[in-house]
């Protein structure tokens, strides 16, 4: 994996969360039942080309998500919280292009 030991690598929900640890908890359930549930349910076949632009899209959200969490380092947290006095700015990477490439892929 990409987080490095560090205080915004811990899993624990901290007291400014207001609940997104929770949140993206529940995002992966949702993830992982959701197509499940959807495959029983009756509901119209998509066009051909869609499953080939899917596979094409998914990397180029992914890789630049990717590159933004490792270019962090132990710094990358689900919740942006600053590391007291090792806070500092990335400005280099996906960070040369954009504040937020790791959000900005999924838009």
């Amino acid at each position: 994996m990409t987080r490095k030991p560090g205080g915004a690598s811990s899993l624990h929900a901290s007291a400014d969360d207001q609940g997104t640890t929770r949140m993206i908890g529940v995002a992966y359930g949702l993830a992982a039942e959701l197509p499940i549930v959807l495959r029983r349910t009756p509901l119209p076949e998509l066009p051909r080309p869609v499953a080939p632009a899917g596979l094409i899209l998914q990397p180029t959200g992914l890789g630049p998500r990717a590159w933004s969490m490792h270019r962090l380092g132990e710094f990358y947290s689900r919740t942006l919280r600053a590391e007291g006095s090792q806070h500092r700015v990335i400005d280099s990477g996906p960070y040369g292009w954009s504040a937020i490439p790791a959000t900005q892929v999924h838009c």
